[in-house]
C-alpha cells in the first residue's frame, strides 16, 4: 500500500473558520479557500512554496451584510473563481492578481431574506471556460446561467483605453486596467458627434454589442466616477 506524505500545511491564518472547500488555479500557484463559517471571508493563498503558504487576500460577496454571508463551494477556470455563496447566490471573481481579487459579476439565486445562513446556492459548476454555469439552489432548484468571460489581456497592457477587435461587425471590448474597483461611464458617438449609446460598468472590461450599428467610425469616451479622468478612443464598424 502507498503511504500519503504531507507536503505542506497551513494550520493558522487570519479570519480562520471551518475550511470546507477550495480549488487550485491552472498554474498551481494560487489556491482559493472557502471557510464555511458565517461571516468569514474567502481566502486567496499563495502556494508557490508549500513550506511557506501565505494568505494573499481576503474577499467576500460584498452583498450588504457580509457578517451573515457564507461561501460554500468554489471552482476555478482560467483564473476566474466561481463560488456558490448560499443566500448571496453565484459570485464570480477575477483572481489573476491574487493580492487584488476583483468581483466580475453575480447572480442571486435566493433573493429573499434567509431564515438560516445555509439557504440558497449550494453547488456550482462552470462548463468549459465559464460561458455557461450550473448552480444548484437548495430552495429554488437548478439554474443554467450565461456569462461573458473576460477577454485575455497581455500582462504588459498599458493603463490607457484599449478597444478591440478593431474593426469589428459584431462586438468590441473596452478595456482599461484599474488599480482597484472600477466605476465609470462609456458614451459612444458616431462620426457626426451624435450620441449613440451609453453604458456603466464596475469591471476593467466591458463588452459592447455593435451588431446593429451602421458601418462607419465611432468614438468612445470614458468618464471615471472616481475622479475627473477622461479618455477618448475610436473604433470602426464594418
Amino acid at each position: 500500500n502507498n503511504i500519503a506524505i504531507q507536503i505542506g500545511e497551513l494550520s493558522t491564518y487570519f479570519d480562520k473558520g471551518y475550511n470546507h472547500s477550495g480549488w487550485l488555479n491552472g498554474e498551481k500557484n494560487t489556491y482559493i479557500m472557502c471557510d464555511e463559517t458565517i461571516g468569514m471571508s474567502v481566502k486567496s493563498l499563495n502556494i508557490s512554496d508549500l513550506n511557506n503558504i501565505q494568505t494573499e487576500n481576503l474577499f467576500n460577496s460584498d452583498m450588504g451584510d457580509d457578517n451573515s454571508s457564507v461561501a460554500h463551494n468554489v471552482i476555478v477556470r482560467n483564473n476566474i473563481a466561481f463560488i456558490s455563496y448560499y443566500h448571496d447566490g453565484l459570485q464570480i471573481f477575477d483572481i489573476s492578481k491574487p493580492s487584488q481579487v476583483k468581483k466580475l459579476g453575480y447572480y442571486d439565486t435566493y433573493p429573499v431574506d434567509p431564515n438560516v445562513s445555509w439557504a440558497g446556492a449550494w453547488g456550482v459548476y462552470p462548463f468549459r471556460n465559464g460561458e455557461r454555469i450550473l448552480v444548484s439552489d437548495r430552495a429554488n432548484g437548478l439554474f443554467l446561467i450565461g456569462f461573458d468571460v473576460p477577454p485575455f489581456i497581455e500582462e504588459n497592457t498599458s493603463n490607457e483605453i484599449n478597444v478591440f477587435p478593431n474593426p469589428s461587425n459584431d462586438y468590441v471590448y473596452f478595456y482599461k486596467k484599474h488599480p482597484a474597483k472600477a466605476d465609470y461611464e462609456l458614451v459612444i458617438y458616431n462620426s457626426f458627434g451624435k450620441m449613440v449609446a451609453s453604458y456603466s460598468s464596475y469591471n476593467d472590461y466591458y463588452k459592447i454589442d455593435v451588431s446593429k450599428y451602421r458601418s462607419g467610425l465611432y468614438f468612445l469616451k470614458y468618464y471615471s466616477n472616481f475622479n475627473s479622468e477622461t479618455f477618448t478612443s475610436k473604433f470602426l464598424v464594418k
